[in-house]
């Protein structure tokens, strides 16, 4: 939970007057100084908004004051202006995170922040956004083979919960079927596993057949 100084602490980072805050986050001024006079509790989302936005603030501050050089091509990347497209948008951010990871003038800034500052704050998210987040960092953990079995758990889901959203309203008036609604979500993410798991499987045992070729 924050705590009314660490609230004050951030907004300040932010170099945000109370009234400026307000109007970023869409409250009233009161609500604000209600927090940071420790009367009323900050709700999660803008416990996570608050803190992400100070560290990446921080961060930024520091890297100006570092000297170290700027990049143009990621410069470049950051002002442009976002996709409408979701593919374009994916291909948008694995474009920049390719550059960054190659670049030795982004590498030399990222270390000089992960150096001093260590990991950001979670970004702010939904909570339906933080369980998948969740999820797949338990994933991301498990054994190289098995992987696949979260992933295809994952999207074999992800479609079953689609078709009952579009299922609602029936569902609403028919209480009665929300039994099968879920028991076809559970099996859907069953079979997602399963068929990833197979997949995981027969990869590992596919690598482990690969001869190394002569140098």
């Amino acid at each position: 939970m924050m705590k009314s100084d660490e609230a004050i602490a951030a907004r300040k980072t932010l170099g945000l007057t109370q009234e400026a805050l307000a109007a970023e986050l869409g409250l009233t001024p009161s609500v604000i100084d209600a927090w940071e006079a420790g009367t009323i509790r900050i709700p999660r989302r803008f416990e996570d908004q608050l803190r992400y936005d100070a560290a990446a603030k921080e961060r930024r501050d520091a890297v100006v004051a570092s000297g170290l050089q700027e990049c143009e091509v990621d410069r470049a990347w950051e002002n442009e202006k976002l996709p409408d497209n979701p593919k374009a948008v994916n291909e948008y951010l694995e474009r920049g995170l390719k550059h960054r990871a190659s670049c030795p003038i982004c590498m030399a800034r990222d270390k000089f922040v992960q150096e001093r500052f260590g990991k950001m704050p979670p970004m702010p998210m939904s909570t339906s956004m933080r369980a998948l987040g969740a999820f797949v960092d338990r994933i991301e953990k498990w054994p190289h083979w098995a992987q696949p079995a979260g992933w295809g758990a994952l999207f074999f889901g992800a479609y079953s919960v689609l078709r009952i959203v579009f299922m609602l309203p029936k569902l609403v008036r028919n209480p009665q079927y929300w039994p099968v609604a879920l028991g076809g979500l559970v099996l859907s993410m069953s079979i997602g596993g399963v068929a990833g798991l197979i997949y995981g499987g027969f990869r590992e045992f596919r690598e482990s057949r690969r001869v190394p070729s002569a140098s």
